[in-house]
């Protein structure tokens, strides 16, 4: 993390746990009012806090706004030098492209991204290239052995991301910044694990799936647009998952009440579109099972992590 954290930085931190995403919000509109409550407060706390922050708690609830966040965080920053290579923007090369599915490549970076080696499961770096001047969160997926990091992006026209990884060669020059943290799974005992992930949420769910323990007992319900977009989850937990092929709310609503077990207390990870995380989040939070132990990463004004 740089010592001066900008707008954009903040902007992909709050979008992280925000459950209405940020679509909309101005810089000085209260986030309380809007949905951060206080358990998605002490989530970005104990992030920054991590990363070297001298994190202002009560002042962050008597300023929650975009502007006074970020003056306090700059305020808090690391004001230490950081050690060469580990912090802010760096250059690295692609090195191969593989086809995953129709719609899904995998870009592998060279070894110059070797600091994401440490980076806990389903971080995000923010990349930029040729064609994508706004920075562009994607999670990542280090090989430490190596040094390399794999970065899967779904193809479309919808924007830059997905029209470059379209047509990303190899040899081509990408800068990342990163590695940022995600929220993590609630703690606590649990007898089982559900995750629900839409379709430019298949690598971060990917990451979180393949973290997961022999001891752990998971249910994932992946939303992609047909069958050719199925893809296998390696994991050592034991693992059912069940494909929905819609992005329609109903649907996956009811897919995910006939996936979540029937005995035992569990805990959720839900990403995707912020108004399909939002309805979810309100259909599990009604769940005695799941009461209280729901984390979701949802989007909106900042594009889907990929």
């Amino acid at each position: 993390m740089t010592a001066s954290p900008g707008p954009e930085w903040l902007h992909a931190e709050v979008t992280a746990v925000f459950p209405g995403g940020l679509d909309g919000v101005g810089p000085a509109e209260d986030l309380l009012d809007l949905g951060i409550d206080s358990v998605r407060l002490m989530l970005l706390v104990e992030r920054w806090q991590s990363a070297g922050f001298d994190v202002d708690l009560v002042g962050l609830a008597e300023r929650p706004t975009l502007a006074g966040w970020l003056e306090l965080l700059r305020a808090g920053a690391p004001s230490a030098d950081p050690a060469p290579g580990t912090a802010g923007p760096l250059t690295t090369t692609v090195l191969r492209i593989e086809q995953l599915t129709p719609r899904m490549v995998r870009v592998t970076l060279d070894d110059r991204a070797a600091r994401f080696a440490g980076a806990r499961p389903g971080a995000y770096a923010l990349l930029r290239a040729d064609g994508i001047a706004e920075a562009r969160p994607v999670t990542v997926h280090p090989h430490p052995a190596s040094g390399e990091v794999d970065v899967d992006l779904v193809v479309h026209d919808q924007g830059p991301l997905g029209r470059w990884a379209g047509g990303v060669r190899r040899g081509a020059e990408v800068l990342l910044d990163g590695p940022h943290g995600v929220p993590e799974l609630p703690g606590g005992p649990a007898d089982w694990t559900l995750l629900v992930a839409d379709h430019p949420a298949q690598p971060a769910l990917a990451a979180r799936v393949a973290a997961l323990g022999a001891a752990d007992r998971a249910v994932v319900v992946a939303v992609v647009p047909d069958a050719a977009e199925e893809q296998l989850l390696p994991t050592a937990a034991d693992l059912t998952t069940v494909f929905v092929h819609t992005g329609d709310v109903e649907p996956v609503l009811r897919a995910v009440r006939a996936a979540v077990p029937g005995t035992g207390r569990g805990r959720a990870w839900l990403a995707g579109e912020r108004h399909r995380v939002h309805a979810l989040g309100e259909a599990l939070a009604a769940l005695p099972a799941l009461a209280g132990r729901c984390v979701a990463e949802p989007y909106g004004a900042v594009p889907a992590v990929a």
